[in-house]
């Protein structure tokens, strides 16, 4: 549309300036009629005094001639002299004046006609202000409309996430109230088992409360029978108890200093908790008491709004009221009104009458306009089944110039061309390309070469514009080489999506054709883009190329595999002969080769082709030596998905 705008305003200037040389030769060529009738005016001027002196140069020489006769004589051929002269001069004054009347009406009518177009040019301008402003409108509109998408989403997202944390914090409750129970059941535990040692404790301090001599002496005397009294042994044995008794007395004092620790970490728990839960209850009072606080606040605002609505109400009723008392007052001053109120009235009923005309009017234009609408959809099915009739006719040609018994690479017009140099400068890209456009349609589609040029010019428009589409996407280096490089322009242009309205298919199947056919008079065009593509596909004529993102592993999620690439495409039953009848032989693809690192994309290809017989076919890499004669075509695309190899003819 920019584009679209400067044509059109360079176009506007271009008329302007055309036309202000039209008016400047017009005045010029008035100016000198002027002149000229000036000139001719002036002359006659001359003359009439030059006839004026020799009539009164006869009429002197007549007097002094015949010394006063025939004076009346004289006098009436003066008197018809000047009556001749007189309506000379008034023939040659209307004339003048036709001729200044003649100027001014076109003049005139130059005039209107100048101002004519002045206002198509400021209408045209209006509309298409409009139409930018409509468009800025629309794309606002758009805008907003994604941000309140976006938004909601937020909202859904916070939603989901306030949930997600409420059933966390029920999840967390549920387990502090399961860990709750099970520490209340290890503290009724731990409270049996204390009470059970306070109790050995207990019998413990009643024994070790008596005297210890008699307690041994009773644990000996218990212990020995008469015959073992020895005092050594006896006092051995004291000593033994008494070492029994002792670590017995820490063993309990050791588990009695635990169970007061389990105690103390089970009251810091419970604290803590306590205190959790503090906290919980307390957020969620603040949380509720925020509530109420915007309950009230929005209350308050409703009834603030509709005590404002209430006294607007008044206010109106009142001056409705007084209105209508006036209206009254009026109505019995001056019984005229009454006249002027049914004339009111009358003249509603007819506003009521005409408006519901025009409904009338409009529910048959509506009506017409769903007829006509009727019909352009009939139009639009009418022209989809011949579309799809020519896509179907397009796809048989398709199928019938896939490669079939191609001929020796030496007997080739290409091979005949075959040295023809790269183009040397990108400026020079789209003049090839539109030549070859123009040999293309006269000698594949049968056009005239005025349609063909035709034809070329908007194709060869369509691949510019998409050139310069989606360079935000693509790296430094890319646009370096568009900016620089032939190659590169064309490489883009390879990889342009635009199908031509006439032949239904992108600039690459069109390259690829027209190599196929090897015809004179299009190889010689389609030569030179190889030549040029070849310094993009061919490393070692692209000095300072990146490497090709060879690929040097396997991807399952993209169907790639380690070095190999894949291509999907036709291939009907007769054109398989020849294939069967060269296995195991090499060859030379007599087009540029496109394949992908990915298998998938391959097959989304081979499946596109509907009804017919289609191949997948399978290239493996060399991973030490791989190969000089291919490029990757995903530096210069704007959309990359594809990651398109391409092998030159």
């Amino acid at each position: 549309e920019e584009k679209e705008r400067k044509k059109s305003v360079k176009q506007e200037e271009q008329a302007t300036d055309a036309k202000s040389v039209q008016l400047e030769e017009e005045q010029r060529k008035k100016y000198e009629q002027e002149e000229r009738l000036r000139a001719e005016h002036e002359e006659d001027q001359v003359r009439l005094e030059a006839e004026q002196e020799v009539w009164k140069a006869m009429d002197r020489g007549e007097r002094e001639r015949e010394g006063g006769e025939g004076e009346e004589k004289r006098a009436k051929q003066e008197e018809q002299a000047k009556d001749e002269q007189s309506v000379q001069l008034e023939e040659e004054q209307r004339k003048k004046d036709e001729e200044e009347e003649r100027l001014r009406r076109k003049k005139q009518a130059e005039d209107e006609v100048d101002q004519a177009r002045l206002e198509a040019a400021k209408k045209a301008a209006e509309e298409y202000e409009l139409r930018d402003h409509e468009q800025k409108k629309a794309m606002e509109k758009r805008r907003k409309e994604e941000e309140k998408k976006r938004q909601r989403e937020e909202r859904d997202r916070k939603k989901r996430a306030k949930q997600e944390e409420q059933a966390k914090d029920e999840q967390s409750v549920q387990l502090e109230e399961e860990q709750r129970k099970k520490d209340e059941e290890e503290n009724s535990l731990r409270r049996k088992k204390q009470a059970e040692g306070d109790e050995d404790q207990a019998r413990l301090e009643g024994a070790l409360g008596e005297d210890e001599d008699e307690a041994l002496q009773r644990a000996i005397s218990a212990s020995l029978s008469p015959t073992q009294a020895d005092p050594f042994e006896t006092e051995c044995q004291k000593v033994a108890l008494q070492s029994f008794f002792d670590e017995k007395a820490r063993k309990a004092m050791e588990e009695k200093r635990k169970e007061e620790e389990k105690e103390t970490q089970r009251e810091e728990k419970e604290r803590k908790t306590c205190a959790k839960q503090e906290e919980q209850a307390k957020d969620e009072k603040s949380a509720q008491l925020e509530e109420q606080r915007k309950k009230d606040k929005e209350e308050e605002r409703l009834r603030r709004k509709k005590q404002a609505e209430d006294e607007v109400d008044q206010a109106r009723l009142e001056a409705a009221k007084k209105a209508a008392e006036e209206y009254e007052l009026r109505d019995h001053e001056q019984p005229e009104r009454k006249e002027e109120e049914k004339e009111r009235q009358r003249e509603e009923k007819e506003r009521k009458k005409r408006v519901k005309q025009e409904e009338q009017a409009t529910d048959a234009k509506s009506v017409q306009l769903e007829e006509e609408q009727l019909k352009k959809d009939e139009e639009e099915k009418r022209l989809r089944r011949k579309k799809q009739a020519e896509d179907e006719e397009d796809q048989a040609r398709l199928e019938a110039v896939v490669p079939s018994a191609p001929k020796p690479f030496k007997d080739t017009e290409y091979k005949k061309h075959y040295r023809t140099e790269a183009l040397p400068s990108k400026f020079r890209v789209y003049t090839v390309v539109r030549n070859f456009l123009v040999v293309f349609y006269t000698v594949f589609e049968g056009k005239s070469v005025e349609e063909a040029n035709e034809l070329a010019d908007d194709f060869t428009d369509k691949l510019a514009n998409a050139e310069v589409e989606g360079l935000q996407n693509l790296d430094q280096s890319a646009k370096d080489g568009l900016l620089k490089k032939p190659g590169f322009v064309l490489a883009r242009c390879w990889s342009a999506i635009g199908k031509h309205e006439v032949c239904h298919r992108e600039f690459c199947g069109l390259l690829n054709q027209g190599i196929r056919s090897d015809d004179e008079n299009v190889i010689k065009e389609a030569v030179k883009l190889a030549a040029t593509m070849n310094s993009f596909c061919v490393l070692e004529r692209n000095p300072g190329a990146k490497e090709p993102p060879w690929p040097k592993e396997d991807k399952a999620e993209n169907g790639q595999y380690a070095w190999q690439l894949w291509r999907g495409g036709l291939l009907p039953d007769d054109k398989l002969a020849w294939y069967q009848e060269h296995r195991d032989k090499d060859y030379r693809v007599n087009m540029f080769l496109p394949t992908s690192t990915s298998k998938t994309v391959a097959e989304d290809f081979m499946r596109a082709q509907k009804n017919a017989k289609c191949v997948l076919y399978h290239f493996y890499l060399d991973p030490d030596l791989r190969c000089l004669h291919v490029n990757c075509l995903e530096s210069v695309k704007s959309v990359q998905t594809e990651q398109e190899f391409l092998f030159p003819p």
